[in-house]
């Protein structure tokens, strides 16, 4: 869940597409769509193909890259070893 000034979306990126639902307030002033719209998008998913304008937008909220860009990561660093996904108790091997 995105918060913005009170406006309030969802957003995912599944395979390069971007997907986000929000409240009217965030499908105009998030989103960028006209206010002609609202009623027909507002809490409606909303894909974002490659090429769609807003792509880029929407899925720069919920990507890792994005995510790391907005905090840098800083040093030092130290090397761990790996952990096995295998070992979780709720990732079993069938």
């Amino acid at each position: 869940m995105i918060i913005v000034n009170g406006e309030h979306a969802e957003a995912l990126v599944v395979r390069g597409v971007a997907y986000a639902k929000g409240d009217a307030a965030a499908v105009v002033n998030y989103f960028g769509f006209p206010s002609t719209d609202v009623l027909r998008l507002a809490g409606e998913w909303i894909a974002f193909h490659p090429g769609d304008r807003g792509l880029s937008d929407v899925s720069a909220c919920v990507t890792l890259a994005s995510a790391l860009n907005e905090q840098p990561l800083t040093g030092p660093f130290t090397s761990a070893r790996s952990p096995s996904l295998m070992a979780s108790p709720r990732c079993r091997s069938l």
